[in-house]
């Protein structure tokens, strides 16, 4: 029967055979190899998006302009992606970039660059409309979390009369990034710029919504919080955010006391968001009876000489002021007439005062602590939240004290549970750190002892039996053989344990002529063991 050695054995004990110098250089040039063909395959081999999401029009002119370069490429997604060589990526980019692709769907004022000649007012009103839809369009996209935008606007026609006029109005349709919201803010900003952007558009005329239908812009236009339902929910967040604020500062007071997780506290606000102006005139009397003079006219008239003094009618003296006639004879006159008004007014002050809207009408806290409380506990701890809360008993403020023990067994079986995963965390990390320690130990290990170890020839594992009887058979050969090396034909004096060791090599002799695959595979086996 004739044993075929497989490829793997056959390896194995080339590999076996190779000196420890021999077996890093091979190892050594082999990571070379496979890091030359990686960083290979990533520079040259591999293709990257170039750009992602395209719009049909701008894949159809990026493609022409490849085509033009002779630059290889391929088409990924749905068409809308393009692929090129890794180490041209940038490249391309930056020669796109200066061609403005690409345009994301949309044309700007580039479209005003072709003028046609015969072209009507109202073509060339269009293309501007085009033109600023396209760079408003362009700009809202450079937001974060945006990832398509269509702009409307409505720019109503020019009318001769005054109250016939009408503003623009403008809608702006966003459509975001996956897991992307916009706050707030970030809506007033689109808002403002489609505002500014557009001659004789007002904010609250400009509408944003994604999507899904919903109201983005509702309730964040100048001059108003909303109307109906927009200001009911921008009410809530105001109250609900105070109510928040006043919850947290009751729980970091009294946890600062009872330990943190022993103090749950609850506070509910009455906001009242009514806005009120109120006028107040108040007229004082003025110090003295004179009181204060707010102006004065005097008048004063002399005449004197010839003819008839200035006279009137009768009783005309006792009407005028100051007034005195004197005729004298000849015709020669003279009359002087003084006249004085002082006008008089009272002290009066004027007072306007704006009450805001959020102005806390009744508040109430309840506080709950996780023991049993005295007395004297519940009226410290209910005067310290009064304190801190700003009690008014005016607003028919309530504060609820109570103590009674919490239930933390789903607690202590949440803190149990991560306790465990912190373990199981701190042991994984423990044997990937120590892996390659240990694994380098081996290699080291195993290392020292080939150099150690006497060459053998290699043999494949095979299960024998009788192997042990057959391997002290052996032993005792080679003893016996040892024993008796010497010259041939020099007669050697032969020991109790050499003799045993002729008889063992007799039987083994008789075993390899009997049973040699028996010995091949003990021999095998062997070397496996080694």
């Amino acid at each position: 029967m004739t044993d075929r050695k497989s490829p793997l054995t056959a390896v194995l004990g080339l590999w076996k055979r190779l000196g420890l110098v021999a077996r890093i250089a091979i190892v050594a040039g082999a990571l070379a190899v496979i890091l030359c063909l990686f960083l290979w395959s990533g520079s040259d081999g591999r293709y990257e998006p170039l750009f992602s999401g395209l719009d049909p029009a701008d894949a159809s002119e990026i493609v022409q302009i490849l085509d033009e370069d002779k630059v290889s490429y391929r088409l990924g997604g749905r068409g809308d992606a393009i692929l090129v060589p890794a180490g041209d990526v940038y490249r391309l980019r930056l020669l796109l970039a200066s061609q403005g692709l690409p345009r994301g769907g949309v044309v700007g004022y580039e479209l005003m660059d072709k003028t046609q000649l015969g072209s009507t007012d109202f073509e060339r009103r269009v293309s501007y409309l085009r033109a600023l839809q396209g760079e408003l369009t362009r700009t809202i996209m450079q937001v974060q979390g945006v990832e398509q935008v269509r702009v409307h606007i409505v720019l109503p026609e020019d009318s001769l009369f005054v109250s016939e006029r009408r503003g623009a109005t403008a809608a702006v349709l966003l459509r975001l990034r996956g897991g992307a919201e916009l706050n707030k803010e970030q809506v007033r900003g689109i808002v403002h710029l489609v505002a500014h952007s557009v001659d004789g558009l007002e904010p609250q005329d400009v509408t944003v919504l994604d999507v899904y239908g919903r109201l983005l812009s509702a309730g964040i236009e100048d001059g108003a919080a909303g109307s109906g339902l927009a200001a009911t929910s921008s009410q809530l967040d105001v109250q609900q955010a105070f109510q928040q604020k006043l919850q947290s500062g009751l729980q970091s007071l009294l946890e600062q006391v009872f330990g943190p997780g022993n103090v749950v506290a609850r506070a509910t606000a009455e906001l009242n968001f009514d806005q009120r102006v109120i006028d107040t005139s108040t007229f004082e009397p003025a110090a003295g009876d004179q009181g204060v003079v707010k102006s004065v006219h005097e008048l004063e008239e002399y005449f004197k000489g010839e003819g008839t003094a200035p006279g009137g009618v009768a009783g005309s003296d006792s009407n005028i002021p100051g007034y005195q006639a004197v005729t004298a004879a000849g015709g020669a006159g003279e009359y002087q007439r003084t006249e004085t008004t002082r006008d008089m007014e009272v002290n009066q002050s004027t007072e306007r005062v704006v009450i805001a809207p959020g102005t806390v009408e009744r508040l109430s806290v309840a506080v709950v602590v996780n023991r049993t409380l005295t007395a004297a506990e519940e009226a410290a701890i209910r005067s310290t939240v009064a304190s801190a809360i700003g009690f008014d008993d005016s607003r028919r403020d309530q504060i609820t004290v109570s103590g009674v023990a919490f239930d933390t067994s789903l607690a202590d079986e949440l803190k149990t549970a991560m306790a465990a995963d912190a373990a199981q965390r701190r042991q994984s990390t423990w044997m990937v750190a120590l892996g390659p320690v240990l694994g380098l130990a081996i290699v080291f290990f195993l290392a020292g002892r080939a150099r150690r170890r006497p060459k053998r020839a290699f043999a494949p594992q095979v299960q024998v039996p009788q192997a042990a009887g057959v391997r002290r058979a052996l032993a005792a050969s080679a003893a016996a053989t040892a024993a008796g090396a010497g010259d041939a034909g020099v007669e050697v004096q032969l020991s109790p344990e050499a003799r045993s060791g002729s008889l063992a090599r007799r039987e083994v002799d008789r075993l390899v002529r009997q049973r040699p695959e028996d010995v091949v595979q003990l021999l095998r086996t062997w070397m496996t063991e080694e």
